[in-house]
């Protein structure tokens, strides 16, 4: 670009660069405010703003356990709470020392309670069978023998109560769908295949707090599905895997021709 050759002309070139200079200076504070704001919404998440915590996305940060501060457990005074014993157990196990270290036998009878230890834990789950025993005696004024009256709906000298006996009702009545993966080999035993295939993702989910960007989430999915699909094909997951990394998926196979 040449300059003027007139001092009219060189007049004319610095008002036109002032006049230029004028509007990139606007453009320019117009386009600092605007990526502040933006700068400020990408900043914005469930926890500084009113936004939804399923706003915060694949931004989300994962939950980290904080670092305990100050001396761990409780506190000089703090009454605490723990496992107690309770005032009645439901079954008793009496040890009773049967010899002394000299050898000499010890009576039952002069032993007294010294210690007791309580241990919780789960029972085994078990068919719980219930007797009624009907009593019977004669009346002392009429002598007429009177009995004991069983409850309504004990019948039979063995029977099976009201719960079972309608587990047992319905699973008779949906026979049908309940043992049809004994007649058909492609029905599993259990219809939780589904949840069966998500759970893992649900777990990184847990594990991680989140998938960092939507692209890791789509190879993870992709990874997991080909996994999924392997073992449903009975196939070696590892070989497969090792098959798929060099161009030699067996999903290739599967697809349809023009797909």
């Amino acid at each position: 670009m040449g300059l003027p050759s007139t001092i009219a002309g060189c007049h004319q070139l610095i008002l036109d660069q002032e006049a230029l200079l004028e509007i990139l200076v606007s453009k320019t504070t117009a386009m600092e405010a605007r990526i502040n704001e933006l700068e400020s919404q990408l900043s914005q998440n469930s926890k500084n703003s009113h936004r939804p915590p399923s706003s915060d996305g694949y931004r989300k940060k994962p939950a980290l356990a904080r670092k305990p501060k100050g001396r761990q457990g409780g506190k000089p005074g703090h009454d605490g709470k723990t496992l107690k014993m309770v005032a009645t157990a439901d079954h008793f196990q009496p040890l009773y020392p049967q010899q002394c270290s000299c050898g000499a036998l010890l009576k039952q009878e002069d032993m007294v309670l010294q210690a007791r230890r309580q241990v919780f834990d789960l029972p085994e789950p078990k068919l719980e069978v219930t007797e009624y025993q009907a009593y019977s005696c004669r009346c002392p004024q009429c002598h007429q023998q009177v009995a004991g009256q069983f409850p309504a709906g004990v019948h039979a000298p063995a029977q099976y109560g009201p719960a079972l006996s309608n587990l047992l009702d319905r699973l008779t009545e949906h026979r049908r769908y309940v043992l049809a993966f004994a007649a058909f080999e492609d029905i599993p035993f259990t219809n939780n295949q589904a949840e069966r295939d998500l759970r893992p993702a649900k777990i990184k989910q847990k594990v991680s707090g989140c998938f960092r960007t939507f692209e890791g989430a789509q190879r993870f999915a992709r990874i997991r599905g080909f996994i999924s699909t392997a073992r449903k094909q009975s196939r070696n997951v590892f070989n497969e895997l090792v098959h798929a990394i060099s161009g030699q998926s067996f999903v290739l196979q599967l697809a349809p021709a023009g797909s």
